[in-house]
């Protein structure tokens, strides 16, 4: 009982913790890029700064790895905020994570975290469930399937009370299942998940790099800070552009921003240590959706397939690079249901994540992954 009291406490904490770093680095992003301050996610593409936006990035990774060099390990989690909200493009529970230290070696208050973090933040109670033991962060047992659903029923209900209900990625209409869109989201899913594994790939190589390892988020952040001179839509959460997704207003230099830009700005970022990739999940629903959306409507065009709806192209690119980024697959079943609140996506994600699955297995049994 006493354990199950810490969990309660501790997934409290983290519901309200996802939500006040969610208005900080928002606003933070605001301050920094908009010159004012709001709530609301920015828009970072409007700031209208031109070539001086390749400094924020800089100046928020200088005082970052300050930050940590004080040798102040409680730090951590401020230098992650920091980074994040002068654009590096990390997620919320990614700047959580990086402050799991403070539970010690207790496994099951970790997990806890993680669990009502995800639900609060992103409205999958269920998804985060499964993705804390699919991810390792707790062993399985009848108890620690109580404790982590406990955790992330406590994350829903605060979402409920702090945000509403609302889905993150509503899909209004799915297209008829026909074996076109089938053999559509099979392509898709090979393609998606390939880039996700590839993104893991260069990240492991970028992690091998030793010299000046300190300082090496402030080189990242010059790369950063100059493609997001380019393309501003990849800097920061980019929390502004997921309504976006749904409603097919993106345009192709949008698309090209939220997903090649920003898959380039997350290795970077990533691999170079910084603060904030303990867990990269929100992240790869914009790099995932706008994959998705590319390649979908691509493959759907050349076998002559015209009803395909945005909204149904994101999700199944979201799941396919959940399962190529990361060991999951349940969870991103899960994930793209109550992502989405439609069942009817459940058939074409998996079309998408078979050959994901397959590829996944091949990897790992040669140990390339």
């Amino acid at each position: 009982m006493k354990n199950l009291g810490l969990v309660v406490l501790a997934a409290l904490l983290a519901a309200v913790t996802v939500q006040c770093l969610t208005y900080i680095i928002d606003g933070l992003s605001w301050v920094c890029y908009l010159g004012e301050y709001s709530k609301t996610s920015p828009d970072i593409s409007n700031s209208g700064l031109g070539g001086w936006m390749i400094l924020i990035p800089v100046a928020g990774a200088l005082a970052g790895v300050l930050l940590i060099k004080c040798g102040k390990k409680w730090l951590t989690p401020l230098s992650a905020v920091i980074m994040t909200g002068t654009g590096f493009p990390f997620g919320v529970e990614g700047v959580l994570a990086s402050g799991l230290f403070i539970s010690g070696d207790r496994q099951l208050l970790k997990a806890a975290v993680i669990a009502a973090g995800l639900a609060c933040l992103l409205n999958i109670p269920l998804a985060a469930v499964v993705l804390v033991f699919e991810l390792g962060f707790i062993e399985l047992s009848l108890f620690n399937v109580l404790a982590i659903v406990l955790a992330a029923g406590i994350g829903a209900l605060c979402r409920v009370i702090l945000v509403g209900w609302d889905t993150i990625l509503p899909v209004e209409r799915v297209p008829g299942l026909k074996i076109d869109l089938l053999y559509a989201c099979f392509v898709t899913g090979i393609i998606v998940f390939l880039f996700g594994w590839l993104m893991t790939w260069l990240i492991k190589m970028l992690e091998k790099i030793r010299f000046q390892r300190t300082w090496l988020p402030v080189a990242a952040a010059i790369i950063i800070g100059y493609l997001g001179w380019q393309r501003p839509e990849g800097l920061g959460t980019g929390n502004y552009f997921i309504p976006a997704l749904s409603s097919g207003a993106i345009n192709l230099q949008i698309l090209l921003g939220l997903s090649l830009v920003r898959l380039a700005m997350l290795i970077l970022a990533a691999g170079s240590g910084a603060p904030g990739r303990e867990l990269i999940i929100s992240p790869l629903i914009l790099i995932g959706a706008t994959l998705g959306m590319a390649s979908l409507l691509l493959v759907s065009m050349i076998v002559g397939i015209y009803d395909v709806t945005p909204e149904l192209a994101a999700v199944v690119g979201i799941a396919a690079m959940l399962t190529g980024r990361l060991p999951v697959i349940f969870a991103a079943l899960i994930f793209s249901i109550e992502l989405t609140h439609q069942w009817m996506v459940i058939i074409p994600v998996i079309a998408a994540l078979i050959p994901a699955m397959l590829l996944r297995s091949v990897i790992v049994r040669n140990g390339t992954n």
